[in-house]
């Protein structure tokens, strides 16, 4: 029996285990860690429930509240408790019947029924949502703590903080066999070095398994860009388990297979990174980043790039989806999109046995995004990396999403704010 030492709120969750970095639906364990975030700050520590099928129809005394953060196929219920799904989507379109013979599990909305409620990470979502006619949806997004403050820290020597990184260069081949790839300490690329003296490093954190990250456009893009920006570097960290694809064969195992037809790329201005990165080392990370890419299709909320933004790292991204609720002129260099159907196969909105469309980018319209950043001014830059931060607070903050959850048990209590803590 899980012992919940009398708080009213217990959670489940995907997977956090570090050695399955980059499977399927692993950031909804991302996604817990950031609420408990905030609900520390209510006064609130809940326990995680393991295996909530078993409390399934038996309850838990004491608790009045299960959060839930899984996918819909694995959404489990507990009975006589307030169940609340911490639901991410970001397609236009979603599964709502099922076929004969087919899994009942896989109908979205007969699952994400089975709750009293549902919490949002962004208004597009939320709109799909009731669209489809699913009630009681609000947004509530993960929050994201802003960083510390650090004064006369040069970039150089945050730089020299991160020699346990390994790196590889951008080099693959579909239509060569394959070599070992040169394995370097991140502070020995020269081109790093370059790239931050003229203030021209993009960083981008993907799982390159996740094909609505439009990696081969992005990298494409970048490598146009070049041709007027030479000394930029874009570091790519790859969402990966080290201990199932070493970085020596990143490129060759897994990256390679997400470039259509045969291609052949090499690039020594495009630096790979993978593995599990302690938070000292993904925070340096950000504080050495000019800009922060991103050229996906399609977010639920993005939180690498809001965590980027926390630390005044100037988007250059895609703006839809999750992203249109906070890029804005004064915090984003936009990249151009376009609706797009059959843009991949294999993509999360399959199940759903509808036709829908993605917002697309192409590498000539990250490409010109690319050199529109790179052209700021000082005073511009200042300006936008100032309101990233302050984007990031307004919205994200924990005690921005602890007043909203407040809200929310206010409401599902039926009592005021002040009386929270007493589910």
């Amino acid at each position: 029996m899980i012992d919940h030492e009398g708080e009213p709120i217990v959670y489940s969750t995907e997977t956090t285990d570090r050695a399955k970095l980059g499977f399927t639906h692993y950031s909804y364990g991302f996604v817990s860690h950031k609420f408990l975030d905030a609900f520390h700050l209510m006064g609130y520590h809940p326990k995680r429930v393991e295996f909530p099928a078993y409390y399934g129809g038996r309850g838990l005394p004491g608790v009045k509240i299960h959060i839930i953060f899984r996918s819909t196929e694995n959404i489990q219920t507990i009975v006589g408790c307030y169940n609340i799904c911490c639901f991410a989507w970001e397609f236009e379109v979603l599964k709502t019947e099922e076929r004969p013979f087919e899994n009942p599990f896989a109908n979205q909305k007969r699952m994400l029924e089975a709750c009293q409620e549902i919490w949002v990470a962004c208004d597009y979502t939320k709109h799909v949502l009731e669209k489809s006619g699913l009630q009681n949806v609000h947004r509530i997004p993960a929050p994201i703590t802003p960083p510390e403050v650090r004064k006369n820290v040069s970039r150089e020597d945050l730089l020299l903080s991160l020699w346990k990184i390994e790196s590889v260069l951008l080099k693959v081949s579909n239509i060569v066999p394959p070599t070992a790839d040169h394995v370097m300490p991140l502070i020995f690329r020269d081109c790093v070095i370059q790239a931050i003296n003229d203030n021209c490093l993009f960083l981008t954190i993907l799982n390159p398994h996740d094909k609505r990250k439009n990696m081969q456009e992005m990298i494409f893009g970048f490598m146009n860009a070049l041709q007027q920006r030479p000394n930029a570097v874009l570091i790519i960290k790859l969402v990966l388990a080290e201990q199932m694809v070493p970085l020596a064969k990143v490129l060759d195992v897994v990256l390679r297979h997400y470039f259509d037809g045969e291609v052949t790329i090499a690039c020594d201005r495009i630096v790979v990174i993978s593995g599990y990165l302690a938070d000292e080392e993904l925070a340096t990370l950000y504080r050495l980043a000019d800009f922060y890419l991103c050229a996906s299709v399609a977010e639920g909320q993005n939180l690498p790039l809001i965590e980027a933004m926390s630390y005044g790292v100037i988007p250059v991204s895609t703006v839809h989806t999750a992203m249109a609720d906070y890029l804005t002129e004064d915090n984003r260099i936009p990249i151009v999109t376009r609706p797009f159907s059959n843009y991949r196969r294999e993509m999360a909105a399959d199940i759903t046995g509808r036709a829908y469309s993605v917002e697309f980018s192409s590498q000539t319209d990250v490409g010109r995004a690319l050199l529109r950043a790179c052209a700021l001014t000082p005073a511009e830059r200042l300006r936008m990396q100032k309101n990233a931060r302050d984007t990031v607070t307004r919205q994200f903050s924990p005690r921005v999403v602890a007043d909203k959850i407040r809200d929310r048990f206010a409401a599902i209590t039926g009592k005021g704010r002040k009386n929270d803590h007493h589910l």
